[in-house]
């Protein structure tokens, strides 16, 4: 399965992440495709493992998942506008 987390980015050498890193994009002006807060690649790890207190108990981190990443937040996590927002969307799926 593949799907895309459209959020802050991805850190795509995360040690848990690396192997499950598809495609990177940044829609973001102005921006790499690189995460500088940590959401979007927390969310990716939730997307690609779901429970990690699980994957941790088990010591199991195997996943199917290819997680793809398009960054449309700045670096300090705001969109410049609404309307760039909307745009930026329609970028990623399109």
């Amino acid at each position: 399965p593949q799907l895309c987390v459209i959020d802050s980015g991805l850190t795509s050498q995360h040690p848990l992440l690396s192997n499950h890193v598809g495609h990177m994009m940044a829609v973001a002006p102005e921006t790499s495709a690189g995460d500088d807060n940590g959401h979007g690649t927390f969310v990716a790890g939730v997307a690609v493992f779901g429970d990690i207190y699980r994957c941790i108990a088990d010591g199991e981190f195997q996943s199917p998942v290819t997680v793809h990443s398009a960054r449309i937040f700045n670096e300090n996590g705001e969109v410049e506008s609404s309307d760039l927002l909307i745009k930026q969307i329609t970028h990623v799926v399109s």
